[in-house]
């Protein structure tokens, strides 16, 4: 994939280490761990990402779960709402799911992913060990 330069500047990120294993039905996930930030957009307190120029983006999602623990999740920008939508879940393993959306945004609107339902559980259900992580990352593949 191509990654764009704005200004001197690349615009894409990364961040990883999911700060809520247990989401509530319409809260953000959030990603506190930074590891790439170029363009600044990404804010890891909030797990939005804010475009700051206008222009075509592309973004992925790695999460886990736990056996026999499932969610919903979509990701939603500003206008627009949702993006993609689906179901992450497994009975008998924990389990990785990889989901991608490319969407335009305009400077200043911003993407994030939210779990939908978590199914009435409120133990863990994102998951994370030696083999398994979770991720959010993001470019600006074509300023417009």
């Amino acid at each position: 994939m191509e990654i764009t330069i704005v200004s001197g500047h690349v615009v894409a990120f990364h961040a990883n280490t999911v700060a809520n294993t247990s989401p509530a039905t319409g809260h953000v996930i959030v990603f506190s761990q930074t590891v790439f930030n170029h363009g600044d957009g990404y804010n890891n307190a909030t797990g939005v990402f804010t475009a700051p120029v206008s222009g075509v983006y592309m973004f992925t999602v790695h999460i886990c779960t736990l056996a026999s623990k499932y969610f919903s999740f979509a990701f939603v920008k500003t206008r627009g709402g949702d993006m993609v939508k689906g179901v992450m879940g497994d009975n008998d393993n924990h389990l990785c799911h990889a989901v991608s959306a490319i969407t335009t945004l305009t400077k200043g609107e911003g993407v994030w992913l939210k779990c939908t339902s978590n199914y009435g559980t409120s133990t863990h259900v994102i998951y994370k060990d030696s083999i398994r992580s979770n991720t959010f990352s993001g470019s600006l593949l074509q300023k417009m």
